[in-house]
């Protein structure tokens, strides 16, 4: 045991000096130095401990590779492998589960990005890796382009990405099974994931690539305006039967989270701040944002297990925290790091009106969701912690949008949104070779001071020299 424990302990200490916050929360400081660490880092290793997903794996690299690069490069390659030869992956594979999910794509192409942002390591577009279902093997690079090809090639009859056995809300999985259902959510995510590939292809020179896939996008955002839309904000899909899901069309699941956040990342909301005041609005309560409302309280095989969930049960009107810590990273691309703040703790144990002794949750642990505020005798339960995706992207919300400290294929971008009552935040962070001491405090005008000299960007090279780095931020 002692042997084990001390394994475990060596393990862990690696990260701890790797990024380190020092802001006026205690609570945030913990989370970040110690317990999102350690999420992710179980969350990379084996997925969500029932299974081993694509696109769960995925996630949690993209914000572990801040922490560990070598072992994100080795997860990436070999969740590759669980690419299918259309573009598209598996769900899992411990255990196998081959039901036709469709957002995989999104997210290899994502990481891919973030990855190679984090380290410079262009090599890894070459690594040569097999298909699940075929003996062709392919660089990484070609494995991205069938990625995105297969998004782009597989739409309906509104131009909209095809919603298949489901997204990243795997309950809808009754609403496209007949490959006639359109998702806008995985159109939204699909717009988001191509500026992050064209931006890699122009990096790589190949910009008649990127150009074809950006004319793509202008498309599929066009269609995503024109069918999308309904009257204040952006509905979650069109099933098989042509039927609006997610739009005032019904009297069920009028409105969801998700779709309104990736608007706000994908860079296609009309007006952030007005489709992030109807987030507010609308799908608030106690301890956070619930995924969709008013509850589904109908069975529907047109739609799919979602709909057989009791009131405030998981994708039906919980406070789904993995879709809610895509709300944080939307709030400070907007602007608004006070929204972004007091979602934050909102979605904390420690918040009175939802604290861990009535929650359930362990008081150093992010859950994957409460169940919602239309649930009669359980609303506020947390299930499922520990084993989410909720700990890198909230983990990546803080660090790299609220603290606004993230790494860009030139350099450190440098974009803070603290909230109005923090008058300054720190941050320790290693970044390919070279050691950045951050201070950020709020005085005088905004500025940039990298080693005592002025900088007239936001990017803070890398100096990959061994040596420590004191950048001096003013707001």
């Amino acid at each position: 045991f002692d042997k084990a424990m001390q394994f475990i302990c060596e393990q862990s200490g690696k990260y701890d000096d790797k990024i380190y916050i020092d802001t006026p929360d205690d609570e945030i400081n913990r989370y970040v130095n110690i317990w999102l660490k350690r999420q992710m880092d179980l969350g990379k290793t084996w997925g969500r401990v029932y299974n081993k997903g694509f696109r769960d794996i995925m996630q949690d690299i993209s914000g572990f590779v801040q922490l560990d690069s070598e072992i994100s490069k080795t997860k990436i390659l070999d969740c590759t492998q669980y690419q299918l030869a259309s573009g598209n992956t598996l769900r899992s594979w411990v255990p196998l589960d081959k039901r036709p999910y469709r957002d995989g794509a999104v997210w290899l192409l994502q990481t891919v990005c973030a990855y190679i942002k984090e380290t410079a390591d262009y090599d890894i577009l070459d690594a040569v890796i097999p298909y699940y279902d075929d003996d062709a093997k392919e660089t990484l690079l070609e494995h991205c382009i069938r990625g995105i090809d297969f998004l782009y090639d597989n739409v309906g009859e509104h131009g909209l990405c095809l919603w298949g056995g489901g997204d990243w809300n795997d309950s809808f999985d009754g609403a496209g099974l007949l490959l006639k259902g359109e998702s806008v959510w995985l159109s939204i995510a699909t717009v988001k994931a191509t500026n992050d590939f064209a931006e890699l292809l122009n990096k790589l020179n190949n910009t008649n690539l990127a150009d074809k896939y950006l004319k793509r996008r202008d498309v599929l955002t066009q269609n995503i305006k024109k069918y999308g839309w309904d009257k204040d904000h952006y509905i979650y899909g069109i099933n098989d039967w042509g039927e609006n899901v997610g739009s005032y069309d019904t009297t069920e699941g009028q409105m969801f989270l998700n779709p309104q956040t990736w608007a706000v990342i994908a860079g296609i909301a009309e007006s952030d701040d007005e489709l992030l005041d109807f987030v507010e609005q609308e799908l608030k309560c106690d301890f956070g944002y619930v995924q969709q409302k008013p509850c589904y309280k109908t069975p529907n095989p047109h739609l799919g297990r979602i709909s057989y969930f009791g009131n405030g049960f998981y994708e039906n009107g919980s406070v789904y925290n993995h879709g809610v810590a895509f709300k944080i990273v939307a709030d400070c691309l907007a602007g608004r790091g006070d929204s972004a703040y007091k979602t934050i703790k909102m979605m904390m144990p420690s918040n009175p009106k939802n604290d861990y002794r009535k929650s359930g949750v362990e008081p150093y642990a992010l859950c994957n969701m409460y169940f919602g505020p239309e649930n009669a005798t359980r609303s506020g339960e947390a299930p499922m912690y520990w084993i989410t995706g909720t700990s890198s992207w909230t983990f990546r919300g803080i660090v790299e949008y609220l603290i606004g400290v993230r790494a860009e294929y030139d350099g450190l971008k440098i974009e803070p949104y603290i909230p109005s009552e923090w008058g300054c935040a720190g941050i320790t962070r290693e970044f390919r070779g070279a050691i950045y001491k951050i201070n950020i405090k709020r005085a005088g005008e905004r500025t940039i001071e990298v080693d005592g000299k002025t900088l007239d960007t936001n990017i803070v090279p890398a100096f990959s020299d061994g040596k420590v780095h004191c950048v001096n931020v003013t707001l």
